[in-house]
């Protein structure tokens, strides 16, 4: 009976450790990607930089 209460206690211990730590949120909050501005599509006749460079 005394080996059955001490492992009883012990697994008690256990559990009450293992669940005293709780998840703590992140300091700081993921960055939505939609509150960026998007970026105003380019005409491709106004672009002073060509796209691809031509290896001859």
């Amino acid at each position: 009976m005394q080996k059955i209460r001490k492992i009883l206690e012990f697994i008690l211990a256990l559990l009450n450790f293992l669940f005293h730590f709780k998840p703590v949120p992140d300091e700081t909050s993921p960055i939505d990607p939609e509150t960026f501005p998007r970026p105003a599509p380019q005409d491709p006749t106004e672009r002073d930089e060509p796209l691809f460079e031509t290896v001859r």
